[in-house]
């Protein structure tokens, strides 16, 4: 369950159900007085388990991969925009995100990992990573099960919504397949540019701007 209105994985907390009562950390969780207690909207959804492929990464965590679509005006297709990004968490943390102390890779269009991730702290430094600090599997070697599906998702899921420009979807890859977690309109750009290395404004006029030509470059 998490704030309905939060980000970054902020407020997220995992609940189970064992012998008809609700645990949280091995420990009793009293869900009718937290019911009590909150003022603000809150989702609740089921438990998402990462195929084994992902979850071997760093199992505590949900790892999932931030695609990108845009709504081509000038071609009036859905496309993807740029290569992808994984998120992977460190040992023992629930989420996934960077600002949570997380690992961002980039995804190429094959679904393979790059060879490095990079992960930032509060005082602003950052590392590069060429393998998974925790379980030590080096990302050059991964390639993320069902990913030609996911494109296939998330292009399909973009050609609903043409009214939104672009789209930042959150994607989890299961044992039998890729979930929509959530989309966002107002996703974060510094992301992909980070975990691949690629700037998006040439691509942004190519796709938005009808002053500038497709060739147009910045």
């Amino acid at each position: 369950m998490k704030p309905a209105d939060g980000m970054c994985g902020a407020g997220v907390r995992k609940i189970s159900v064992r012998d008809g009562a609700f645990w949280e950390h091995g420990k009793p969780f009293d869900l009718s007085a937290f019911l009590k207690t909150i003022r603000t909207r809150w989702v609740f959804q089921p438990i998402v388990v990462n195929h084994p492929t992902l979850q071997a990464l760093n199992p505590s965590s949900l790892n999932t991969i931030r695609m990108m679509t845009c709504w081509n005006r000038r071609t009036h297709q859905a496309e993807l925009w740029g290569d992808s990004a994984l998120r992977i968490g460190r040992k023992g943390e629930l989420v996934d995100n960077l600002h949570a102390g997380g690992i961002v890779v980039g995804v190429s269009a094959s679904g393979r990992l790059k060879p490095d991730g990079i992960a930032f702290w509060d005082n602003f430094s950052a590392a590069r990573y060429s393998h998974h600090p925790d379980s030590g599997i080096r990302f050059g070697e991964v390639e993320i099960p069902f990913y030609k599906e996911a494109t296939e998702v998330v292009l399909a899921a973009q050609r609903l919504l043409p009214e939104i420009p672009s789209i930042g979807w959150d994607v989890v890859i299961t044992e039998t397949g890729p979930i929509l977690l959530e989309g966002n309109h107002d996703w974060d750009t510094s992301l992909q540019q980070i975990a691949n290395r690629q700037g998006m404004m040439a691509r942004y006029h190519e796709i938005y701007d009808p002053l500038v030509t497709p060739n147009a470059t910045m």
